[in-house]
């Protein structure tokens, strides 16, 4: 399109006429992008023929090997049971396999505990008040968890992890759950309570033969004998609480005879009076400054001591408690040749009486429960063991399920219950081939 003005012509379409003006220079832009995108690409086609080129140099590399054409392959007759990696090593032909046994992991489902518990539940809310221990015996080691009333479910949990065990508490289902870190007999777990009652409070205790409830229960029956050994046992525990007590006085009174004798504090002075004196001085107006700051720092001093000395007479003061505390459930004996003996008061065979019929209570209704053959709310424990499999006849074992065995990788997945598979071993044809066309 030609452009042309004459005259004095006004109303020009300038944009039209800018257009044209620069049509040329894009003409000449226009071509520039076209020959870079065909640039681009020749640049991605050699990309590509490239990256092809490598992978042909890289699979003839691997292909340059002798044992590359020896592959070789397995086949199972029932998938399900079995797979297996076959190596260049195995020897061909067809065997017979039994699984009699898959690895499994040591695990305890715990009893659903009746009430709505968490990690921060003291036992104490479990009715577990004793004080008792927990052996956790675990890949051939143990390790002793001390059990008391303000223990938490939480702490339990990680008492348990710190024995070497997986250990959680499911607040919604109320139960806890254990199992072992890996799989295998050597790895499986036992849990041994020296109070049999703590045990089913947790809801650790599994199912029970009418032989073993009988056990269980003897060993909460409530007689005079028991009573009276149970008495003796704490009065003599009650005896050393009350020498622990009373050597530890004597220990407190040295140490205040030693802030007499060698601090010169004046007893007849509490810290209260020695304060009192020292906040005083300010408003004394018989003595210098130099006599007060002296006054101040000897006041001080006795005020330093006599804080110790209360400190160490509150101290007195609860071991006495302590001893009057254990008295009350003990005669104590003093011996000519400077021993002492304890014998149990009425007070303390009532109390163990008390306690020992509560236990056998609560034994008894474990008893009951699980008498019925229509209970099932208890622990449920699968111990570990070992996957056990026989290829043509021999035997062999594993604590997971893999088994190397002549070139063979197995995987056990299902057990065959005395039936067996048959592992077919020829060689990989179809592999080499499709290496070759690869």
């Amino acid at each position: 399109m030609s452009i042309r003005i004459t005259g004095m012509n006004s109303g020009l379409d300038t944009e039209a006429i800018i257009a044209e003006l620069v049509k040329g220079q894009q003409t000449k832009t226009e071509k520039f992008k076209k020959e870079q995108t065909k640039l681009e690409w020749k640049q991605e086609a050699w990309k590509d023929l490239n990256a092809k080129i490598k992978k042909l140099y890289e699979g003839l590399d691997n292909m340059k090997y002798e044992y590359e054409y020896m592959k070789k392959t397995t086949t199972v007759s029932d998938s399900d049971v079995a797979n297996v990696i076959t190596g260049s090593g195995a020897v061909n032909g067809t065997r017979n396999l039994k699984v009699d046994h898959i690895a499994m992991t040591g695990d305890m489902t715990g009893a659903k505990l009746d009430g709505n518990y968490n990690s921060n539940t003291k036992l104490s809310e479990l009715g577990i008040n004793d004080s008792s221990t927990l052996t956790v015996k675990v890949n051939g080691r143990q390790k002793q968890i001390a059990l008391d009333k303000n223990m938490t479910i939480g702490n339990l949990v990680e008492g348990l992890q710190g024995a070497g065990l997986n250990a959680s508490f499911d607040a919604k289902n109320q139960r806890f759950f254990i199992n072992s870190k890996e799989s295998g007999a050597a790895a499986d777990f036992s849990l041994e309570f020296s109070d049999q009652n703590t045990k089913f409070k947790l809801g650790l205790g599994t199912a029970m033969t009418e032989a073993e409830i009988q056990d269980y229960l003897a060993a909460y029956s409530v007689d005079a004998a028991s009573i009276d050994a149970k008495a003796q046992r704490m009065a003599d525990t009650y005896m050393g609480e009350i020498s622990i007590a009373r050597h530890t006085i004597s220990g407190f009174q040295s140490e205040q005879q030693r802030l007499i004798d060698e601090g010169h504090y004046d007893t007849s002075k509490s810290s209260a009076d020695l304060q009192a004196a020292i906040d005083a001085l300010a408003d004394d107006t018989t003595l210098t400054e130099e006599e007060k700051a002296a006054k101040k720092e000897e006041l001080a001093e006795q005020l330093s001591l006599a804080k110790q000395y209360e400190e160490y007479d509150s101290k007195i003061t609860e071991q006495e408690a302590n001893i009057t505390k254990f008295e009350q459930y003990v005669d104590v004996t003093e011996n000519p040749d400077g021993t002492s003996t304890a014998t149990a008061k009425d007070l303390l065979r009532d109390s163990i009486e008390a306690e020992m019929t509560a236990a056998h209570n609560y034994a008894q209704s474990v008893a009951d429960s699980y008498a019925d053959p229509d209970f099932k709310n208890y622990a449920i424990k699968m111990d570990g063991q070992d996957a056990v499999i026989r290829l043509n006849g021999a035997e062999y074992t594993s604590k997971n399920n893999t088994f190397e065995i002549n070139g063979l990788t197995i995987t056990a997945k299902k057990e065959t219950n005395g039936d067996s598979v048959t592992l077919t071993t020829e060689e990989d044809t179809d592999g080499i081939y499709d290496m070759i066309k690869g």
